[in-house]
């Protein structure tokens, strides 16, 4: 559906898809790989969404996640203005795939939308995360789109390279 080079310098510390209706896809699949930041060093990343209406939700405690890190014993969760990557975590490259599904029939959905996140790091080590957005409502709404930042400090985001693929009904 789209895709994003980073290059030396991507000019912006964000980029966003934008645009998804419901009804055509099934699934929604955004992998990120290699990505980093401009003079390098850890940075943090985290993602935040916009609703049907095309509005970004962006107020504190809209976002939950619980994290389980698998290369090493250990849980995590936490609740913000986004999604913040690994709990709060700075890399100094990201490497992750971003899933959730389409809703077909919003005005009867049983629960909000939720994403899941894998995430490769160095050392052998992996996280997987779980998401739950309390601005998409439980019936009648559905993710638009999605906007990946680097929130810790504003650096701008380099090299490697996001895309966003959309699994089709058949």
């Amino acid at each position: 559906l789209g895709s994003i080079e980073l290059g030396a310098n991507h000019g912006s510390d964000n980029f966003s898809f934008t645009g998804l209706t419901t009804g055509t896809y099934l699934r929604y699949e955004l992998i990120i790989s290699q990505l980093q930041f401009v003079g390098g060093g850890a940075k943090r990343l985290g993602l935040q969404m916009y609703n049907g209406s095309g509005n970004l939700l962006s107020t504190n405690g809209t976002y939950t996640w619980r994290t389980h890190f698998g290369a090493s014993a250990g849980n995590g969760s936490g609740s913000d203005s986004e999604w913040q990557f690994l709990n709060n975590e700075d890399r100094n490259f990201w490497d992750c795939e971003i899933m959730w599904h389409d809703r077909p029939n919003s005005a009867n959905s049983v629960h909000r939308p939720m994403m899941k996140g894998n995430f490769i790091g160095g050392n052998l080590v992996s996280w997987d995360e779980f998401q739950e957005c309390t601005g998409i409502s439980q019936t009648g709404d559905f993710i638009s789109g999605v906007k990946i930042r680097n929130w810790q400090d504003g650096t701008n985001l380099a090299y490697g390279r996001a895309t966003l693929y959309g699994y089709k009904y058949s």
